[in-house]
């Protein structure tokens, strides 16, 4: 069997997108996290596992719940999807000979440039609603996750993709390039 593998890094930069492209072309089972985080915080709040904190502050906590969960995965190659994963932890947590992992992220791009994308493009009612200064700011934060993530995986030597520009081009290539890997 295949190793597993994560797609993780920020909001908007494209990791479900891989995921869903990869899933409809490989045998895997495709396991997005945000709903499994919910649960967590609604049922385990005592966890500090929550959707809503900044994903450094849950990645510690969240890692070792995901390593054990693709520990007991032995018959079915699993296909992660999150944002709750900090390259640090990935490397002290995670099982790297049964678990492959890419970061996503946008550090190159402008805020004015995100946020006009947003506003193009974004069908999550939260950020429809939200004013121009508040999208601007959350653009902001996410350019700011993205940059440190790219360093973060340069620092541990972990595979890193730019989404910044020419985003559908940089993700079909990443597909076919996994897809090659078989």
């Amino acid at each position: 069997m295949r190793k597993h593998l994560m797609i993780a890094g920020i909001s908007r930069g494209g990791k479900t997108t891989i995921c869903k492209k990869i899933a409809e072309k490989q045998d895997c089972i495709y396991m997005p996290m945000d709903n499994i985080v919910r649960a967590f915080q609604k049922r385990f709040p005592e966890l500090g596992i929550t959707h809503a904190d900044k994903f450094t502050n849950v990645s510690r906590n969240f890692a070792p719940f995901l390593n054990a969960m693709l520990e007991d995965s032995k018959e079915n190659r699993l296909l992660i999807d999150t944002y709750h994963l900090a390259p640090e932890d990935y490397v002290k947590y995670i099982n790297q000979n049964i678990c492959d992992v890419c970061f996503v992220g946008f550090p190159d791009i402008s805020v004015e440039e995100k946020f006009c994308q947003m506003r193009k493009f974004e069908q999550r009612e939260e950020d429809c609603q939200k004013s121009d200064c508040e999208l601007k700011e959350k653009c902001k934060r996410l350019i700011e996750e993205s940059q440190f993530l790219r360093a973060e995986c340069e620092k541990y030597q972990l595979p890193f993709l730019n989404t910044s520009f020419n985003r559908n081009q940089v993700i079909e290539e990443f597909v076919k390039n996994n897809e090659e890997k078989k």
